[in-house]
């Protein structure tokens, strides 16, 4: 998948979760889930040159960096790999503890947001090339029995989907209403 669809569909989920939420939460907040969604959604990709999070997230990247560096030692080929630890389920765990222990509401709902996207990025990638889900203990890669090809049709499909469900989604939070009868009553 590209960087745009793992965006999109990170976005898609959180936007769909707040919207379904019983809880009320206030839109600065929600503001902030979705942003740590949006990161999420991109980081596992930080070990990859082309990558928006190794090319944007810069604090992230020289984190990442220097763990590989230090793991990386003698040549010896470790969990530092593209779709490596990054695409495993130890980072939203990691993540999740963060999110467990934190006080303030608004670091809770950044690290929320974040464990969304990372989630929505490893189901995402299970689809195309799979992944090393149980990094550090495990190489083993894992994927589904059918794939999308990364900037392929299905991963248009997938991006765009999710722009269009975002923008439903937005549209019903804001104005409270079903967009589709809002359509309806313009046309008629």
């Amino acid at each position: 998948m590209t960087g745009k669809t793992h965006l999109a569909v990170g976005t898609l989920i959180s936007v769909s979760l707040t919207a379904l939420s019983s809880f009320p939460i206030e839109p600065s907040h929600v503001l902030i889930l979705i942003g740590g969604a949006a990161y999420g959604a991109l980081l596992p990709d930080i070990d990859a040159d082309y990558s928006i999070a190794k090319n944007k997230f810069l604090i992230s990247s020289w984190i990442y960096r220097m763990l590989a560096n230090l793991f990386n030692r003698n040549g010896r080929k470790t969990c530092f790999v593209h779709r490596g630890i990054m695409h495993s389920l130890f980072i939203p765990l990691l993540y999740y503890i963060g999110y467990y222990f934190a006080e303030s509401i608004v670091i809770k709902h950044s690290l929320f947001g974040v464990v969304i996207g990372l989630l929505s990025h490893l189901a995402l990638d299970l689809i195309s090339s799979g992944e090393e889900l149980f990094a550090p203990v495990s190489q083993k890669r894992f994927r589904l029995p059918f794939a999308v090809k990364t900037d392929g049709i299905m991963d248009h499909v997938l991006r765009y989907a999710s722009f269009v469900g975002i923008l439903y989604i937005a549209t019903y939070i804001v104005l409270e209403d079903n967009p589709l009868q809002i359509i309806s009553l313009i046309v008629s």
